[in-house]
């Protein structure tokens, strides 16, 4: 008893310690990453046209799906039919061509290089190597190529995170590794940046 009691012991005052320590590592990097973060993170708009009827069309599409009576699934959700609001507004662009956001298709997705050009481009090589790019609209166009309407750039930074942590097959540990998004919401508009 008295051996299970000094090992708990040893463990309390190791999370303790573990809690009020400071992760030191790369400090210079963190805050060369958040600067790099507050100026190019944000949404990087392609088409300010198709986003635009992107933005009408989905307002439309949620006001029609909320008007729609649901099969109640319990615990408060519901299940809802939307076949007859695709029907009515289907997820099409001026042009045609079905657009597709990034929760709605499943195939994947490779961001055409003259989209990873322009973006490097404007935001540099250093910070391009360092950043996440997430497509969040786009359409297929007749040459079966990718057109990206809009994308998400984000930069993360890791850090150690102090405590008790574990699972069975593991055993536990007083750290772990983890990232954190850096703040930055910035819309830029590559329409513009090209008439320049």
């Amino acid at each position: 008893m008295k051996f299970t009691l000094s090992i708990l012991a040893l463990l309390a005052i190791a999370f303790l310690v573990g809690c009020s320590a400071k992760d030191t590592s790369n400090d210079i990097g963190k805050a060369e990453l958040t600067e790099l973060s507050k100026k190019y993170s944000g949404t990087y708009v392609f088409s300010r046209k198709f986003e635009s009827e992107i933005k009408q069309r989905e307002r439309e599409r949620k006001d029609a799906i909320k008007k729609l009576k649901g099969r109640d699934l319990g615990g408060g959700l519901y299940a809802v039919d939307t076949k007859p609001v695709d029907e009515k507004f289907p997820q099409t662009l001026s042009n045609g061509k079905q657009y597709y956001l990034r929760s709605n298709y499943r195939g994947k997705v490779v961001i055409p290089e003259e989209v990873s050009l322009k973006i490097k481009n404007y935001i540099g090589e250093k910070a391009y190597k360092h950043c996440s790019i997430v497509i969040e609209e786009f359409y297929i166009d007749d040459n079966e190529q990718l057109q990206v309407i809009s994308l998400s750039l984000m930069f993360y930074v890791g850090y150690t995170k102090f405590g008790l942590f574990g699972d069975e097959g593991r055993g536990f540990s007083l750290s772990r590794k983890d990232v954190k998004t850096l703040p930055g919401n910035n819309k830029i508009y590559i329409e513009d940046l090209e008439k320049r």
